[in-house]
């Protein structure tokens, strides 16, 4: 997987302006001394409010740039592609909105345990939704949207208003951390181990 540059994410916000929503950056005094005091650090944490954009995930933002990438592939050609992934939630609803957006037909193989409340969602989007015959549904796709390659493409997080106030607070020098909220499959846990073992020090 090619690594993301600056060049990639200012292309990504370009192509997905005026359809995704402008999600706030909120801070929290109280949870800044927390952090301080437990990591002996002085902390100032950033939370850019995800669960607000559509589908209440930040994948919305990916999946748009995904599809609109593959359409500036299809310009001239007089066609659309047809798109098919796989996914129990989040993913799965991102891809079936901005595939209907952008008028292109989007298909989704969801397990058969995934919530109902997901499945009616996807199919809301428009997506059409099935649950069985996932070797057919593969061979007769023409392209495969991984949830996994949409994350590389997500980094239009860095929209234009956080780096708007990122800019506006560029005084900070100890601005290191962000936390995006979202309505990902994120455990808890796992997050505060994760950030236990970041390297504190900066340069």
């Amino acid at each position: 997987m090619a690594i993301v540059q600056l060049s990639d994410v200012n292309q990504a916000q370009e192509r997905i302006q005026g359809f995704a929503h402008k999600t706030p950056a909120l801070t929290s005094s109280t949870l800044d001394r927390k952090v301080s005091d437990a990591l002996l650090l002085n902390a100032y944490l950033v939370f850019k409010c995800e669960n607000f954009q559509k589908v209440g995930a930040f994948k919305f933002r990916g999946a748009t740039n995904a599809i609109k990438s593959l359409l500036a592939t299809y310009e001239g050609t007089g066609k659309k592609p047809v798109v098919i992934t796989h996914s129990s939630g989040n993913h799965a609803q991102a891809l079936a909105l901005a595939a209907r957006e952008q008028g292109v037909t989007c298909h989704v193989i969801m397990p058969n345990n995934a919530p109902s409340v997901k499945k009616v969602a996807v199919r809301g989007y428009g997506a059409i939704v099935t649950e069985k015959a996932t070797k057919l549904v593969y061979e007769r796709m023409k392209l495969v949207i991984e949830p996994s390659s949409a994350v590389p493409l997500a980094v239009a997080l860095y929209s234009t208003e956080f780096k708007d106030w990122v800019d506006s607070h560029a005084d900070m020098l100890q601005l290191n951390i962000g936390i995006v909220f979202s309505g990902g499959n994120v455990d808890i846990v796992k997050l505060s181990e994760l950030f236990a073992r970041l390297d504190t020090t900066t340069e």
